[in-house]
């Protein structure tokens, strides 16, 4: 693995380790209130902001914007997946959105989010 990814990696397992009661509480709570699967979003000028910045894009706002197209680049087939098997009530879809790039993560919000720590 390439230092530059290692370092994003680092970046990104720090950021959820200091925001992960907001993303434990974020995800479900978008996913209840817009009653529509998605994933929680954050913006590389987020993550080292003093304040966390969170959105959620749900499956119909991602397909109706050409998201999720399985034939697609890895990140979007792969996001596809994950929004197909998480369960909402139980894991949170995370995106970090860079550049022309992306990285993902389905954690658990008891063994990753509440629990640790």
């Amino acid at each position: 693995m390439s230092e530059t990814k290692q370092t994003r990696i680092e970046v990104e397992n720090a950021f959820i380790a200091r925001h992960r009661l907001e993303i434990a509480r974020f995800g479900p709570g978008q996913f209840s209130r817009t009653a529509s699967r998605g994933a929680v979003l954050v913006q590389e000028s987020a993550l080292n902001a003093a304040v966390a910045k969170f959105l959620y894009l749900t499956v119909e706002s991602m397909a109706g914007h050409g998201l999720l197209k399985r034939d697609g680049s890895a990140i979007g087939a792969a996001v596809a997946h994950a929004l197909d098997s998480y369960d909402p009530r139980e894991q949170v879809v995370l995106i970090f959105l860079y550049t022309g790039d992306a990285s993902l993560y389905l954690l658990s919000i008891m063994d990753d989010l509440i629990l640790p720590g």
